[in-house]
C-alpha cells in the first residue's frame, strides 16, 4: 500500500466513549453505502487466537470464566477496574488488532474511503492514522442511561468503564468533527447522512500505516 498515492482511500476514524452513539452513528453511514470496520469484531476475533487466549489465561485463570466458559465480559470487569490490568491486556491485543486493520485497508484500497469505528482511537494514540476522526459525545447521564438500558450493566461497572476512557472535553481538540447526540435516535441518522455528503470532500493527509502506530504499554 503507497499511503502517498492520491488515488487512495479517506481513511476515517468514528470514536466515542462507551454509550455514546458510535455504532448507531456508523451502523447508518453502512446503510447508506460506506464501507465500515468495527474494532470490537476484530478485538473479540484477535481474543480468539490460541496465544493470545493462554497469555490471557495464565494472568487471570479462573475469573474469566463463566459457567466455564470464556467471558468477555467478566474479562472487562477485571481489566476496567484496573490500569495495570488494561494495559497488559492492551499490549496483548492491540498489535493483532492493528494487523487486521491494514489487511482490510489492503483488501479494500480501491474504494473511495474505508471507515474504522474505534472506541479507544486517542487512548491508543492511533490519531496519525487517518484523514479524518469524527467524535460522537453525549453527556455521562445519558450514557449510564443507554448502558443500563441496552446492556443491562450495573451502575458501578458503567463507572468503571466510564471512568477508564478518556474524558470527551480532553477529545475535541483532536477531532475534526463532533456529533453531539444528546437527541433523537432520528437525529442522529440526520448527522450521518449529512456526515455522508462531506466524505468526497475531506483531504487527505500525510497518515501513518496501522501497524506503525502502535506504542507498547508500560
Amino acid at each position: 500500500m503507497d499511503y502517498t498515492d492520491p488515488n487512495r482511500p479517506i481513511i476515517i476514524g468514528v470514536t466515542g466513549n462507551i454509550g455514546s452513539g458510535k455504532t448507531v452513528f456508523c451502523n447508518t453511514l453502512e446503510r447508506y453505502g460506506q464501507k465500515v470496520f468495527y474494532t470490537d469484531m476484530l478485538t473479540r476475533e484477535v481474543l480468539s487466537y490460541p496465544e493470545v487466549m493462554t497469555a490471557i489465561t495464565q494472568r487471570w485463570g479462573n475469573r474469566i470464566l463463566e459457567n466455564g466458559q470464556f467471558s468477555q465480559r467478566k474479562l472487562g470487569s477485571i481489566v476496567f477496574s484496573s490500569p495495570e490490568d488494561l494495559g497488559y491486556l492492551n499490549s496483548i491485543v492491540h498489535p493483532g488488532i492493528l494487523l487486521r486493520m491494514q489487511a482490510l485497508m489492503e483488501q479494500h484500497w480501491d474504494l473511495p474511503s474505508i471507515i474504522f469505528e474505534i472506541p479507544l482511537l486517542f487512548e491508543a494514540s492511533l490519531q496519525e492514522g487517518f484523514d479524518y476522526i469524527v467524535l460522537v459525545t453525549s453527556s455521562p447521564q445519558l450514557r449510564g442511561m443507554r448502558l443500563q438500558h441496552r446492556d443491562r450493566m450495573h451502575p458501578d461497572e458503567i463507572k468503571l468503564r466510564i471512568d477508564a476512557q478518556m474524558p470527551d472535553k480532553d477529545k475535541h481538540s483532536m477531532s475534526d468533527l463532533i456529533v453531539r447526540n444528546e437527541g433523537t435516535i432520528d437525529d442522529l441518522f440526520q448527522e450521518a447522512l449529512k456526515f455522508v455528503t462531506l466524505i468526497p470532500n475531506i483531504s487527505k493527509r500525510d497518515i501513518k500505516k496501522p501497524t506503525q502506530l502502535y506504542k507498547p504499554y508500560s
